[in-house]
């Protein structure tokens, strides 16, 4: 389940020698960069952050600030990436062990290793770009999943989001109220087709991500 992590304390890189690794290498987009990777990982993830930021910045979401990312060989909840809100760090699954996980996941499943890792790069960075962005409720956290997971499954290579299983996907237009916590938390990967399907039924999408992180539209619900 890929799950936004809100932690205060700062993330420990752990990598192959059981070593942290403390050297960061700057990506082309000013204030992304990689720490504790090799120079190929480094040069991998960067391209991946660097295409994303171009994609998020196109479609009414630019990143601000800075963002570290790293890898780990496993995170906690068993999730494929976190953005650390507290850290502005985003840490991601090392290749190796993300393609071990995606194999298990009824969604991306079919995907391919090399796709699905920059898609999880660019998932974690939209939480990072809503992240600086209005939240008119105690917690956004459906709003920014529905963000992350549909403007993922958007910016995947035509052919590569041909080989989603959409099936369970009703013949029809999804309404507001089936974008809630219920089924985030529930049915994540259910979650994830319908935003992408509620988020591209739109005719102008980033209009829409714009109204969306501009705070004037959002799915989470008051607590009663």
């Amino acid at each position: 389940m890929i799950r936004r992590g809100l932690l205060a304390a700062a993330p420990v890189f752990l990598f192959s020698g059981g070593a942290a690794v403390p050297d960061t290498v700057p990506c082309e987009t000013p204030g992304l960069s990689v720490e504790g990777a090799t120079p190929e990982l480094s040069d991998r993830i960067c391209g991946a952050a660097d295409a994303a930021a171009i994609q998020l910045a196109a479609c009414a979401l630019p990143l601000s600030g800075t963002v570290t990312i790293s890898t780990a060989a496993a995170l906690e909840n068993a999730c494929y990436g976190l953005y650390h809100v507290d850290g502005r760090c985003i840490e991601v699954l090392d290749p190796a062990s993300m393609a071990v996980h995606q194999a298990t996941s009824p969604l991306f499943a079919p995907v391919s290793a090399e796709a699905f890792f920059d898609s999880i790069i660019l998932h974690e960075l939209v939480h990072a770009a809503y992240a600086d962005r209005p939240c008119p409720m105690e917690s956004c956290v459906v709003t920014a999943e529905y963000l992350a997971f549909g403007l993922q499954i958007m910016f995947l290579p035509e052919a590569e989001r041909a080989r989603l299983d959409t099936s369970a996907l009703p013949d029809r237009k999804i309404v507001f109220d089936e974008i809630n916590a219920p089924y985030l938390f529930m049915a994540p990967h259910r979650f994830a087709l319908k935003a992408w399907r509620h988020l591209t039924q739109h005719d102008d999408v980033c209009a829409f991500v714009d109204l969306v992180a501009r705070g004037n539209m959002v799915f989470d619900r008051p607590h009663p």
